[in-house]
């Protein structure tokens, strides 16, 4: 037990020991930490200290052989540059007032801008004084000549900037005012514009005028046909509205601009709502019969070229001899549904061509053999 309780205390003590060393290891560590940034911090202070003593003596020799030459340059420098001030002002302030009654806002928002430009200068001067105070004072010696000088240095960079800043803006005045002549010019074309659209729209009268007269004709013989295409027309009706629309829209901002360019137009302005009146009240026909029309029109050629001349009839006489006539079911015309709407019409041309033949004695059905031919050619069958 005994030997167990030395054992264990020695190893107590051994213990301890070890703490205590490592503590005292730790304690030297920070201290030889200290000391090394004092020495650093000493021999930093040392090097600033012999900085500044020789930049002290550079100086002085340098300030010495520059002072007279710097005074003399100084008071030429200043002569000529309040020379150019006066010049660059008296320029400004002409090209100002020019441009000031053409464009205001444009100078403000430029004015602005420089004014902040000079603000930040200042700042930046102010800034920059401060560093010099700061060198001033460290040089006490030579504190004089020193201030004189940078007086000098201050005034000169201050007279660049203004001269910088003023070349700028006559730069900017010159394009704000080739801006002001481009807008000018496109004036100038916008009327000779207006002019000729007046004209165009005088023109666009006398033929609408005739369009007018030449549909209520095409209208008359286009009821015939209008069973063919009942469900096409229901598709293209929402087109022919929009074109509608557009149309009197195009039609209103003329007149808007008949009213501002002449008195003399006002009379103009009274036909064009008559006739936009009676556009209003055949706005039903037209949505279904418009896309016909040309339609129409093509068959009407067709049949034109397929007659020969001596056999040309009357409308008359057709719209009696086609009142006879059963109307024939479409799907024996089309056999497939899905056909497109031309080809839909083709076909019901050639049958009405056809048709209007056998009526007439050109074609005998019940005998004719089935020909190599197509039925839209000028000469006929079997006579």
């Amino acid at each position: 037990m005994v030997m167990m309780m030395m054992i264990l205390m020695v190893m107590v003590m051994m213990m301890m020991m070890m703490m205590m060393m490592m503590m005292m290891m730790v304690v030297m560590m920070m201290m030889m930490i200290l000391m090394v940034m004092v020495m650093m911090m000493m021999m930093m202070m040392v090097m600033m200290v012999m900085m500044v003593m020789m930049m002290m003596v550079v100086m002085m020799m340098m300030m010495m052989v520059m002072m007279v030459m710097m005074v003399m340059m100084m008071m030429i420098l200043m002569v000529m540059v309040m020379m150019v001030m006066m010049m660059m002002m008296v320029m400004m302030m002409m090209m100002m007032m020019m441009v000031m009654m053409v464009m205001m806002m444009m100078v403000m928002m430029v004015m602005m801008m420089i004014l902040m430009m000079m603000v930040m200068m200042m700042v930046m001067m102010v800034m920059m004084m401060m560093v010099m105070m700061m060198v001033m004072m460290m040089m006490v010696m030579m504190m004089m000549m020193m201030m004189v000088v940078m007086v000098m240095m201050m005034m000169m960079m201050m007279m660049m900037v203004v001269m910088m800043m003023m070349m700028m803006m006559m730069v900017r005045m010159m394009m704000m005012m080739m801006m002001v002549m481009m807008v000018m010019m496109m004036m100038m074309m916008m009327m000779v514009k207006m002019v000729m659209m007046m004209m165009v729209m005088m023109m666009m009268m006398v033929v609408m005028m005739m369009m007018m007269m030449m549909m209520m004709v095409v209208m008359m013989m286009m009821m015939i046909l209008m069973m063919m295409m009942m469900v096409r027309m229901m598709m293209m009706m929402m087109m022919m509205v929009m074109m509608m629309m557009v149309m009197m829209m195009m039609m209103m901002m003329v007149m808007m601009m008949m009213m501002m360019m002449m008195v003399k137009m006002v009379m103009m302005m009274v036909m064009m709502m008559m006739m936009m009146m009676m556009m209003m009240m055949m706005v039903m026909m037209m949505m279904m019969m418009m896309v016909k029309m040309v339609m129409m029109m093509m068959m009407m050629m067709m049949m034109m070229m397929i007659l020969p001349p001596s056999q040309v009839y009357s409308y008359k006489q057709s719209a009696l001899s086609r009142q006879k006539v059963q109307p024939m079911h479409r799907s024996s015309v089309v056999g497939v549904e899905d056909m497109s709407a031309l080809e839909d019409l083709h076909d019901g041309a050639i049958l009405l061509n056809l048709r209007l033949r056998y009526q007439q004695g050109h074609i005998y059905v019940s005998h004719c053999p089935p020909s190599p031919l197509s039925p839209v050619t000028n000469e006929p069958r079997h006579q």
